[in-house]
């Protein structure tokens, strides 16, 4: 699976300027054709300046120059055809006719310098994303995880999906997560939940603890958003612990449960009643459970954000992920990461409204070429 951080940005939608020309000369002889052989019955001429303002929203501003030069010179030569009632008509006409098309020409030089500067911020946004996560696919002494990650890079849906899986004295340690909301604050919120759970992976003995210690630094983060008059965030994540043995533990802080795929069925790992998400602890008396499960050696653990599961397509249906895991038995993690991402694209082309963020793990020593871990709560 490719690096996601290598991807170049998506770029800004328009119209190529060889299309546009062939639309602009189309649309003008379409224009054009009826007035001449209609003679002063029909008078469509003056639409054409309507091609100058189409391409002003549309195309490059090298097409606008364009249509607005072909706006300014197709319209005195019609009079040639059909001359104009007085000489001072035509003169107004062409003057009135220029000046739009100047105005077109400016507004499109408006239009492309705001779409850059959007672009930018949106660029940027998601390249901070990529550059904070680990790049995928990752290993550890126990688990090797394949995935996608792919954020949405539209300015009012910049999303906060964060992903981590790292070594330490307790073993290896996994995060996936989800914060509620858009665009920077959002992903200032998974950011502080990233950056605890690598410290506390690594410092804090028990599952429970490192729980704990993401619950105080989001709490402290929206602290100081709402002092700076931002939102404050919840988060929904899922948060395991494997070691050498068999034996997986997680807490589920009110995120889609993981799903295990198996030689004997695939579906949702069978767990408790999940706890509530990370920010939102005090709301009940009781913690969040620690849960364990069994992961065999040749199962694989699926782990998504709902960027995943309420993927629609031109329906509007939801994707089918528990129903697509049977057609992925038999493959190892790369692969089923790379057949999700295909699926994905194919059921909702250009349609993402969040970011999709998938980890497929099975366990370290599992026969076949690549390894990687699984999850269940009992």
């Amino acid at each position: 699976m490719p690096d996601p951080s290598t991807h170049p940005p998506a770029v800004p939608p328009r119209i190529g300027d060889a299309a546009a020309l062939a639309w602009l000369l189309g649309l003008s002889l379409l224009i054009v054709t009826p007035d001449v052989l209609a003679g002063s019955s029909v008078h469509l001429t003056s639409m054409i300046i309507v091609l100058c303002a189409l391409a002003a929203g549309l195309c490059s501003l090298r097409m606008t120059v364009v249509a607005a030069l072909l706006t300014v010179t197709v319209r005195p030569l019609l009079y040639l055809a059909e001359p104009p009632a007085s000489v001072a008509d035509g003169v107004v006409s062409a003057v009135v006719t220029a000046m739009i098309a100047a105005l077109c020409v400016v507004g499109a030089r408006l239009r492309i310098r705001r779409e850059g500067e959007v672009f930018r911020v949106r660029s940027t946004a998601a390249a901070l994303q990529r550059q904070i996560l680990s790049p995928l696919p990752l290993s550890t002494a126990h688990v090797e995880v394949h995935g996608l990650y792919e954020p949405v890079e539209e300015d009012s849906f910049v999303g906060g999906d964060i992903y981590e899986a790292m070594d330490t004295p307790h073993g290896t340690r996994v995060l996936i997560g989800d914060v509620r909301g858009k665009g920077l604050v959002a992903i200032g919120a998974g950011f502080a939940v990233l950056t605890a759970f690598r410290e506390a992976a690594w410092h804090r003995a028990t599952l429970d603890e490192v729980v704990d210690a993401l619950e105080v630094a989001l709490r402290r983060h929206n602290d100081t958003a709402a002092r700076a008059g931002a939102p404050e965030r919840f988060t929904t994540a899922l948060v395991l612990a494997f070691d050498g043995s068999p034996t997986v533990r997680i807490v589920n802080c009110g995120h889609i449960p993981p799903y295990r795929l198996r030689g004997d069925g695939c579906g949702p790992v069978p767990l408790g009643a999940a706890g509530v998400p990370l920010g939102l602890a005090d709301l009940v008396p009781d913690p969040r459970p620690v849960e364990e499960f069994e992961l065999g050696p040749e199962d694989l653990l699926l782990l998504c954000t709902d960027g995943v599961t309420e993927a629609r397509d031109r329906a509007g249906e939801f994707y089918p992920l528990e129903d697509r895991l049977p057609a992925w038995q038999g493959l190892g993690p790369a692969a089923t990461a790379e057949a999700l991402r295909r699926e994905l694209h194919a059921y909702a082309p250009g349609r993402a409204r969040d970011d999709v963020t998938a980890l497929v793990l099975r366990r370290v020593g599992a026969t076949g070429p690549e390894p990687a871990a699984e999850t269940e709560r009992t």
